[in-house]
């Protein structure tokens, strides 16, 4: 219990997360004020002092805690990835955008996170995360609920763990699917939810109807944990239910346990288990998966950009991660940010899913960004342009061996019609 009152501000986004923090920390002594971000925040604040702003409002913000005498300050709630088109900007944004345009250029969530933690320790700011303030919304070690995990999904957890090591340097893969050694899926940039509701799809169409599996959520190594934890609540176990699962895995200690009642009665509603698991590997040392020589071959008249060419060697780099596994067809990056990673799902379905995802910012002053990279061999090829012309991406890559099994020459025109690059790919092994 903290002694005497010490004053916390919290910048609120979406869920009833917010709430629950507020309230924790109120109960441990804590004189709460809550800064909403308009559009975002849709939790009942009224028993608190609470300020809404527009997300260009950074002015406000900052002197919305200051006026109060607050030093430390918790972010938390969902957001979207905010479009520049949509803000409402005060003076204080003005003064701010050297910082913002860097914060958005960062790419991934955990670099912008970064940035954002360092834009408000530059105001004096302390940013402290939930576990600091709410320890006991934290899942501990063992089970959450009254189920248990069984041994062979154990099994699945550990490989769940182990691929979101490896995902980890690339800022992608917080949550994974795992059924009997295989993977299902893997969260993007569109979140647990939509992942989980891809899997039911998915098990519908292609995969076997089933009782099996797991839903692995897990920090990355090095993430950004005070603002952005992991977190679990009770529409992940409806969603995990529908998705066929026997359960939901986490970190011990460091995933947030949402609506804890409602959460726990969902599971033992659903006989789902819910387990915090310890990860016998987070001592190992974690090494980049090896990207070997890249030679690429222009194959229209558009040339790739110097910014693509980085957004290149990080979908070759997430695909040499997932290359164990024998897993991924696909891969689509942005600035880069991992948009999304084809598992299952076929390949013109994956770049429909990338059609409604984007990275920090949306597409800066109209500039098309990004790549669909292909990793084995991809038909359809003019379907896939036309698609990622859709997607506002810069064009699309195909791996080397891809090309004898379609003809590409129809899918070049396109790409040139569209003003998107088109290239093929190979990358060198390690022995050579």
């Amino acid at each position: 219990m903290t002694t005497g009152v010490q004053r916390l501000g919290i910048l609120a986004g979406g869920g009833n997360l917010p709430r629950e923090v507020a309230e924790h920390a109120a109960a441990s002594g804590y004189d709460v004020h809550i800064v909403g971000i308009d559009g975002e925040v849709d939790a009942d604040f009224s028993d608190f002092a609470f300020t809404p702003v527009n997300w260009g409002a950074i002015g406000k913000m900052v002197s919305s805690f200051k006026s109060r005498g607050i030093s430390d300050l918790v972010i938390v709630g969902s957001v979207t990835r905010p479009d520049l088109k949509g803000i409402k900007p005060d003076l204080g944004f003005f003064r701010s955008l050297p910082r913002i345009f860097k914060i958005i250029a960062a790419g991934g969530d955990d670099s912008v996170l970064r940035k954002v933690i360092g834009f408000f320790e530059s105001h004096g700011f302390r940013v402290r995360g939930v576990a600091d303030v709410a320890p006991n919304l934290l899942i501990g070690k063992g089970p959450f609920a009254d189920q248990h995990a069984a041994p062979e999904d154990l099994r699945d957890i550990a490989l769940g763990f182990d691929l979101i090591r490896r995902l980890g340097h690339f800022d992608v893969g917080q949550g994974v699917v795992v059924n009997n050694q295989t993977i299902e899926a893997i969260e993007g940039a569109e979140g647990t939810d939509r992942m989980l509701q891809r899997v039911a799809h998915l098990r519908v169409t292609k995969f076997a109807k089933s009782q099996n599996g797991v839903l692995v959520k897990r920090p990355k190594p090095g993430q950004e944990l005070r603002v952005d934890l992991p977190t679990i609540g009770p529409e992940t176990v409806v969603l995990a239910t529908r998705a066929g699962l026997a359960g939901i895995a986490v970190l011990e200690n460091a995933t947030i346990a949402a609506q804890r009642d409602e959460l726990i009665a969902n599971a033992n509603d659903s006989e789902l288990f819910i387990e915090g698991c310890e990860d016998s590997q987070e001592t190992e040392d974690s090494k980049e998966p090896f990207i070997g020589e890249l030679s690429f071959v222009q194959l229209g008249s558009v040339k790739m950009s110097r910014r693509d060419d980085n957004d290149l060697r990080q979908a070759v780099g997430v695909l040499e991660a997932i290359a164990p596994y024998e897993i991924g067809g696909a891969v689509a990056v942005a600035r880069n940010h991992v948009l999304a990673i084809e598992v299952g799902e076929g390949l013109e379905a994956f770049m429909e899913r990338v059609k409604s995802l984007r990275q920090w910012g949306g597409r800066l002053g109209g500039d098309r960004v990004g790549m669909a990279i292909f990793g084995s061999s991809a038909p359809y090829g003019t379907k896939l342009v036309s698609v990622a012309h859709e997607s506002g991406l810069a064009g699309v890559i195909v791996a080397s061996d891809g090309l004898s099994k379609q003809d590409w020459s129809t899918a070049i025109v396109n790409a040139n019609n569209r003003n998107l690059f088109i290239g093929a790919l190979t990358v060198a092994s390690r022995a050579s």
